[in-house]
């Protein structure tokens, strides 16, 4: 039977290495800009690359790279749609590239190369692009990355954003030296100009800024450095989902998602929190009411097992819907024998509780540790009395519980 699929196997990996050949042979010459499927704006720079193509393309390959020693033509065959630029002409300001194909018009072009190689041979290879106008953009953040009509963050923060093209719902590639006017705070990003990268650096007092499009009639979206009475939400959590695990005194983290205006900002004020159920659950010393450690939130003290409700607020005074955690008092750390899935362990039958978004039982079977129970959001697994019935002997007993 092994030597059957050690046989398969050397089939199957020759056939692998005749196929990686046969798509990316030596002899041949590439030439690349847009991705498949985006055409290039009018009016918007894109890189082009060229070469040996065992060197390009994105291939795994196991040819040899030669190395282009003359670029002998590299031209359009339609420059009233697209034409070459040298690199040192383009209005970007931190590519390398040595050539860029700028769109002109509507249409479509084939773009021609040709070069000598130092094995001596002459090679030579064409692209087709499609050109479109753009017709609308839209800005995009870093910090979610999805098309909003905002990018939001605090007084005298920074945020980033890209302005996409688009030509109806195609989305079209290239770099824009007018994708937006000028705009108070506004710079192209460093390293990510070629994309219609930018960086904005807020204002100290809350405010808005429009970005306009340098070339549409149209506004692209808006920056807002945003104030507490802008805040629209405010979400508490807990990093284990909804409940925490410990002994009494313990401190559990907690983190504070923001909304402005129904827009998660990319950067967010600290938090005060509030504590409805200080019995279970307090800030430093027993407070009611405490600010956060950090920009993404903080700590509160677990004083004893039950449902602890928290919730936030971005001035101390308008404070939002509260969050219930259940929190578990479990049997001591040092209880616990579980060493990891897979890994060895002691007394067959036996089980133990490993602790994560939510808790599982765990069970030693044939010698190693395997999962045998999720307890869920609403149940914690905890140790047992090994002299319980139902427990194994000489091991750990464990099993999923709700709250006392």
């Amino acid at each position: 039977m092994m030597k059957a699929k050690s046989r398969v196997l050397g089939v199957l990996f020759a056939s692998y290495f005749a196929l990686a050949l046969a798509s990316c042979s030596d002899g041949e010459a590439y030439l690349q800009g847009p991705l498949q499927g985006e055409p290039l704006a009018v009016g918007a720079y894109q890189t082009l690359s060229y070469g040996d193509s065992c060197s390009g393309g994105g291939k795994l390959n196991f040819c040899g790279t030669d190395r282009l020693v003359s670029l002998d033509e590299l031209s359009s065959g339609n420059p009233n749609v697209a034409s070459i630029v040298l690199g040192a002409d383009a209005p970007i300001t931190t590519s390398t590239a040595t050539h860029f194909v700028l769109g002109v018009a509507p249409g479509k072009a084939t773009l021609h190369f040709r070069g000598t190689f130092d094995d001596g041979s002459v090679r030579s290879t064409d692209l087709e692009i499609e050109v479109s106008k753009a017709d609308r953009s839209a800005l995009r953040t870093s910090c979610n990355g999805v098309e909003l009509g905002e990018v939001v963050t605090i007084p005298g923060g920074a945020a980033s954003f890209q302005v996409e093209l688009f030509a109806g719902a195609t989305k079209l590639a290239g770099f824009h030296p007018d994708a937006i006017a000028p705009t108070a705070g506004v710079t192209p990003a460093a390293g990510w100009d070629s994309q219609n990268w930018f960086a904005w650096a807020a204002p100290a007092e809350p405010g808005m800024v429009e970005v306009r499009s340098g070339f549409l009639s149209s506004r692209v979206g808006v920056l807002r450095a945003y104030g507490p009475s802008e805040v629209s939400d405010i979400v508490v959590k807990s990093v284990n989902g909804s409940s925490l695990v410990g002994q009494p005194g313990d401190k559990g983290r907690i983190e504070a998602n923001t909304k402005v205006r129904g827009v998660q900002p990319c950067d967010s004020s600290r938090v005060v929190f509030r504590t409805e159920t200080p019995a279970v659950c307090s800030g430093p010393n027993g407070a009611e009411i405490w600010p956060a450690e950090d920009d993404y939130g903080g700590f509160a003290n677990f004083n004893t097992e039950g449902v602890c409700r928290i919730s936030a607020s971005a001035d101390g005074v308008r404070f939002f819907k509260a969050t219930s955690i259940q929190y578990f008092v479990i049997a001591p750390r040092g209880e616990e024998r579980f060493d990891g899935f897979n890994e060895p362990c002691a007394v067959e039958g036996s089980t133990s509780c490993t602790y994560g978004e939510n808790s599982q039982v765990t069970l030693c079977r044939e010698g190693r540790w395997v999962s045998k129970e999720t307890c869920g959001p609403t149940r914690t697994c905890d140790a047992r009395d090994p002299a319980l019935a139902g427990c194994v002997a000489g091991g750990p007993c464990a099993e999923c519980r709700g709250l006392r």
